[in-house]
């Protein structure tokens, strides 16, 4: 049973959970201090299998990774057709991996940038306007769905 022929009470409850999602992120970043970001210069060596392990570990016991899978990507894409779900994967799984690519390779150069309360205000202040902007995507959904049951 996929979700694109889901009941119209289900999505609307899935886009509601996506909703409060979004805007409990929000409310977190609007309350999160920038006191709490520091970059520290200093390097330690550490062995390839130890650096492997705590990259698998960063990556499958991060909630977030499943959050933004499930509830976000998820979300957006549940209305596609099979074939478009397809291209979706491949798009955002090569989005991810540019992305992240791109921000490990340029930390070194932005991190005289980055190590200061201002720089992350400006961070935070991007990232709280396009999850709203996203919010206000998903409550337009949200009517749409109620408009439809009713």
């Amino acid at each position: 049973h996929y979700f694109s022929q889901s009941t119209p009470l289900f999505d609307l409850m899935l886009n509601l959970l996506l909703l409060v999602f979004i805007l409990n992120f929000i409310w977190n970043k609007l309350n999160a201090s920038s006191n709490l970001y520091s970059l520290d210069k200093t390097y330690k060596e550490e062995p390839l299998s130890t650096v492997i392990l705590k990259t698998m570990a960063f990556t499958y016991l991060n909630p977030h990774v499943y959050s933004d899978t499930i509830f976000i990507i998820g979300g957006f894409s549940k209305d596609f057709i099979l074939n478009d779900k397809f291209f979706f994967v491949i798009g955002a799984t090569c989005s991810s991996f540019i992305y992240f690519f791109c921000l490990g390779y340029a930390s070194s150069y932005f991190a005289n940038f980055i190590n200061n309360r201002r720089s992350w205000n400006v961070i935070d202040r991007g990232v709280i306007f396009t999850m709203l902007l996203l919010s206000i995507f998903v409550l337009h959904k949200v009517i749409l769905i109620v408009m439809s049951i009713t």
